[in-house]
């Protein structure tokens, strides 16, 4: 006797095809879960939707947050059809950009489920549907906590049914959940390495900071910063200028890179050696103001990084032997002057990496340079002001603000019976007053306001081997070490001698 058990086969049959499913989603579950950091989660869900329906297309698209461009992660096709056969199955194509707007996005947000797109559907990428052939392409958005992060896209056939739809929604949907994460963590990821650069970053300025503040004058200034930038730009060889402002001429004073690079650049560009080379501000492609712009600048090429000094053709021998990478420039600039430059010139791809903490120790570098100018101008100037004291025919001394020698000459030291001007120095002028005596009040008022108006007054000075000096004290303020100072001239009196003219006058 016969039965139709057609009905319990077909029960049967999806009870199976619902367990295998069941038992498909399981693996690729904990797979998402036990998947590394270095497995490519992209491709993956690709393969495992091709492997559920051989398709000719299935695409993966992650939403670009800060471009809100759709960036194609991966694909796998049918080798067979055209325009696919450039891809191998499984890789993924990097660069590959597609623009999307706000409405298109509301529209994929709104795709629960795989939907079939118009042929001339802005969400369709046509630089890889159109060239394969005749297709009907359907779309899911990868949606995780209601926000879009991407889609999954798959073409078939023109007419031809979509297998294992359910089940492809459901590895989609499951999917969504894993790259939400994958894209959480690698976003922590990036901004912690972005935190740790930063820490770097000012890890490094605050330790070239304390050694400018804390470098002796002897040191290679020009030679530290050279070495400091190479460190921020590695595979370059970096140049420091200094500048002449009454020349109007910048001057190579140190080059650092790889040794192998920068002799085969000088041989290149024929200099035996380079420092001590002068350019010209005149004759350089870049204006005085871009050197106070206080950041990098992109220089052309070679020729122009040499500041025209080296002949064009050289240059353009050089570049086309080294095949240099991108050059800048930029100067040292501090309160209106110009202390110098720096040239960079990468040999890599690419520009340079970490710009803002170089340009931050390049404007450090200004005021360090600026320092040291200003150390070297005021120990020429007080040199050169000592000079003058010692030629004086007259005993001088340098009071400060409370009335403590900064400095004297030998006449002074000899006036009150000290051997050498150094005895003087530090000690306050009224122990030499008879007494101990203040100063007169003309000079107190002069020490406290700073006056610059020239003063005359009697003095009774104690002295070890002469006794007691009547003098005549003639002071005026200066700038002394940078600060206001009353500078005094003593001329030692005797009898008959108070109607002589005083120093002032003779002067």
């Amino acid at each position: 006797m016969g039965r139709d058990i057609t009905e319990k086969r077909e029960a049967a049959a999806k009870i199976n095809d619902y367990i295998r499913g069941m038992e498909f989603l399981s693996q690729t579950g904990m797979a998402f879960m036990d998947m590394g950091e270095d497995d490519d989660i992209y491709d993956y869900v690709v393969r495992q939707v091709y492997s559920l329906a051989p398709l000719p297309l299935v695409w993966i698209d992650i939403i670009d947050e800060p471009t809100q461009n759709l960036v194609l992660k991966s694909i796998v096709g049918d080798s067979t059809i055209p325009g696919i056969t450039e891809q191998s199955p499984g890789t993924r194509p990097a660069g590959m950009h597609f623009l999307i707007n706000k409405a298109d996005m509301t529209e994929l947000i709104q795709c629960r489920s795989l939907v079939k797109m118009p042929p001339r559907s802005r969400l369709l990428h046509k630089q890889i549907v159109e060239t394969a052939g005749e297709l009907d392409t359907y779309l899911m958005g990868l949606v995780s906590k209601g926000r879009l992060i991407g889609n999954v896209g798959i073409s078939r056939k023109r007419g031809s049914l979509l297998p294992n739809k359910d089940l492809i929604e459901a590895l989609i949907r499951q999917a969504a959940i894993a790259i939400d994460r994958r894209i959480a963590n690698d976003t922590l990821k990036e901004s912690l390495a972005r935190e740790k650069v930063q820490v770097q970053n000012l890890q490094f300025l605050s330790r070239t900071a304390m050694d400018f503040i804390e470098m002796e004058d002897s040191v290679d200034l020009y030679h530290y910063i050279a070495d400091r930038l190479y460190d921020l730009v590695p595979e370059s060889v970096i140049g420091i200028n200094s500048f002449d402002p009454e020349q109007r001429e910048f001057t190579l004073r140190a080059v650092v890179g790889e040794e192998e690079q920068t002799n085969a650049l000088w041989e290149a560009i024929g200099i035996v050696n380079p420092l001590g080379v002068s350019f010209p501000i005149s004759e350089l492609p870049l204006s005085e103001t871009d050197f106070h712009k206080g950041a990098l600048i992109d220089v052309l090429s070679p020729y122009d990084l040499c500041f025209h000094r080296i002949p064009e053709e050289r240059c353009v021998q050089a570049q086309e032997r080294l095949r240099p990478g991108r050059g800048f420039c930029m100067g040292f600039a501090c309160k209106g002057e110009i202390f110098g430059n720096i040239l960079i010139e990468l040999f890599r791809p690419g520009d340079v990496t970490n710009r803002e903490t170089v340009e931050a120790f390049v404007n450090q570098a200004s005021v360090a340079l600026l320092r040291r100018f200003a150390r070297e101008c005021n120990r020429e100037g007080r040199e050169f002001f000592r000079l003058l004291v010692e030629q004086m025919p007259y005993p001088i001394v340098i009071l400060d603000r409370d009335g403590c020698i900064l400095d004297a000459n030998k006449l002074a030291a000899t006036l009150v019976g000290c051997r050498d001007a150094a005895e003087l120095a530090g000690r306050s002028f009224c122990e030499y007053m008879e007494s101990g005596a203040d100063l007169p009040p003309g000079l107190l008022r002069c020490l406290v306001s700073y006056e610059s108006s020239d003063l005359s007054c009697r003095l009774c000075l104690r002295s070890s081997g002469n006794g007691i000096r009547d003098v005549e004290a003639w002071g005026r303020m200066v700038r002394y070490d940078r600060k206001p100072a009353l500078y005094m001239v003593l001329r030692p009196l005797s009898s008959g001698e108070e109607d002589i003219p005083s120093p002032s006058a003779r002067c």
